[in-house]
């Protein structure tokens, strides 16, 4: 795929490609997870050169929602991670990496956050995620790459970068399907590319482990080479050792100790644990309800979710009411209050909230897999 020429591309379409990046970053309009690859598609089709012409779209996210959190303003919009994978994928697409070091570095903390609290330094790899497996390609995507680490070569969050293509590449190779439809080949390919990105994760580990998506990577990677739990506890207990406040962290050990890759849901229900005594930054039910809310959205089946895994509803419940209180003004804490209290069965709790519901969140009631219509119907309705 090729980058249109700049010399061929109108003023009145770059001002539109403003107004659509506009629009999608800003959340002003929802869409779709799995549009976000489309998205970069279409932005990718208008080239490096008119996109440097625009604002860093990371950089305008960051003048309009700052560290985001309790402070955010009622009206303002309530933009959430696809959003800001989208302005992470435009600045990568248009080469304004000045822009994304500089969105690593205020974010490292884990202090700045979403307007649902979530934790902005945790979508940074997931921008290039969307990248990598659009229809940008393969290799026009390992050419960004290098030219990030070409234009900022001791900076080791752009080596960062190439470990996530060479993971993400080597799911890819592997497919999403069960591992009895995997071919030889595929296998083969996987396992060479996630040590091409194990490789580069060693190689930076003395200065990019100050900065915690190495973590996490980290984390990721090694679970998917199947490689000793001793070592792999040992990079989450570092982890949290020196950024006890960065949930990711948490989320990635807990993900990859779920019972479908070979762990169990008592393994899960004390990566929670440990995430709820070191976390500070919020009350520990609030922790807990955000960890296990977590795990409920990456179920191939969330209908299961009560019934299979550890949690328990009331202190999950107890954590979304502490999550209103601390962000009052989300939409996708409020949402989420009510998809699961809808799974858990819960008629009071979903009556009760559901007439006080500002605005619908989709994106809150897929994860959980099912629907606002759907839960009003099982409980009586709506008004």
């Amino acid at each position: 795929m090729m980058h249109r020429s700049s010399a061929h591309i109108s003023f009145r379409e770059r001002t539109h490609a403003f107004q659509f990046l506009d629009l999608v970053i800003m959340g002003r309009s929802q869409f779709e997870p799995n549009l976000v690859r489309c998205i970069c598609k279409w932005i990718f089709a208008f080239g490096a050169l008119t996109l440097s012409a625009l604002p860093p779209a990371v950089a305008r996210f960051t003048e309009q929602f700052g560290c985001g959190g309790p402070k955010a303003e009622a009206a303002a919009p309530d933009p959430g991670s696809q959003e800001l994978k989208v302005a992470i994928a435009s600045d990568f697409l248009g080469e304004q990496f000045s822009s994304l070091i500089d969105a690593a570095d205020r974010w490292r903390d884990g202090r700045c956050r979403l307007k649902d609290g979530d934790m902005q330094i945790g979508y940074w790899l997931s921008g290039f995620t969307a990248v990598f497996t659009s229809d940008v390609g393969w290799n026009e995507s390992l050419t960004l790459v290098k030219k990030f680490e070409a234009e900022y070569p001791h900076i080791p969050v752009a080596r960062l970068v190439e470990a996530r293509y060479w993971s993400d590449y080597a799911n890819s190779a592997r497919g999403f399907g069960s591992a009895p439809t995997v071919t030889k080949q595929g296998w083969k390919l996987f396992k060479e590319r996630l040590e091409k990105s194990e490789a580069i994760l060693l190689e930076i580990q003395g200065t990019a482990a100050n900065w915690p998506p190495w973590y996490w990577e980290m984390i990721r990677v090694e679970n998917l080479l199947a490689r000793p739990r001793e070592k792999v506890n040992q990079v989450f207990e570092e982890g949290t050792r020196h950024f006890p406040n960065v949930l990711p962290i948490y989320t990635e050990m807990q993900y990859y100790v779920e019972p479908r890759w070979g762990g169990s849901w008592s393994e899960v229900d004390r990566v929670v644990t440990t995430a709820v005594t070191n976390v500070s930054v919020e009350p520990p039910d609030a922790t807990y309800t955000r960890m296990y809310w977590s795990t409920g959205d990456m179920m191939n089946s969330a209908h299961s979710f009560f019934r299979e895994s550890l949690v328990s509803w009331p202190r999950m419940l107890r954590g979304f009411n502490e999550l209103s209180n601390l962000y009052p003004t989300s939409s996708r804490i409020q949402n989420g209050l009510l998809a699961y209290a809808c799974l858990a069965g819960d008629k009071e709790t979903y009556v009760a909230h559901r007439a006080a519901l500002q605005s619908f969140d989709k994106r809150a009631w897929d994860g959980a897999g099912n629907s606002v219509d759907q839960c009003d119907s099982a409980f009586g309705g709506h008004g």
